[in-house]
Order: structure tokens, then sequence, then C-alpha cells
């Protein structure tokens, strides 16, 4: 089962080369509308890497607010970590 890791703002941040370690490859940022980032493994769907459904809901959300209530949206694969409010603290 994937894992799903939050990080708030002021939390320790991994550093890339954990964050590497953590999604199990190349990571790939995906910025949602509200600040927060994604941290995901770009390549998790050609490893075989399970559906991490908490995080594809929380991505998936914030695509149906820019685009509209639609199903067509990728899946996420593998571990992902969530930063609220992006990855640099203020």
């Amino acid at each position: 089962m994937p894992q799903f890791k939050q990080y708030q703002q002021g939390d320790d941040k991994p550093t890339f080369k954990e964050l590497q370690n953590f999604v199990g490859g190349y990571v790939e940022y995906i910025y949602l509308s509200n600040g927060d980032m994604l941290a995901i493994n770009e390549e998790g769907a050609y490893m075989g890497f399970k559906d991490n459904t908490e995080a594809a809901k929380i991505w998936h959300d914030d695509l149906r607010k820019q685009y509209g209530d639609r199903d067509d949206f990728y899946q996420l694969q593998g571990n992902v970590a969530h930063f609220i409010g992006g990855y640099a603290d203020e």
C-alpha cells in the first residue's frame, strides 16, 4: 500500500535525495491551486506502483475546481508527499 505523508508549514522538510528515496525514483512536482505541492514518482505508473487514492483525491478535487466535474484525470501511483502551503517556509 502506498504511503502518503503530509508536511505542514514549519515542519522539517525532506531533502531532494530523501524525496527521491521516498517516492522510489524520479521526483515530479504537482502544484495545486491553493499553494500546496505534491511530490510523486513521475514514472510510478510504468514501474507498476499501486494507486495512491488518498493523494489522487486531493489532486482530482483541485483539478475539478479548475476544469469542472470530470472523471478522466490520471491516477497517482506510489508514495506521495504533500507539502501544505508549498515546500518553502515563509
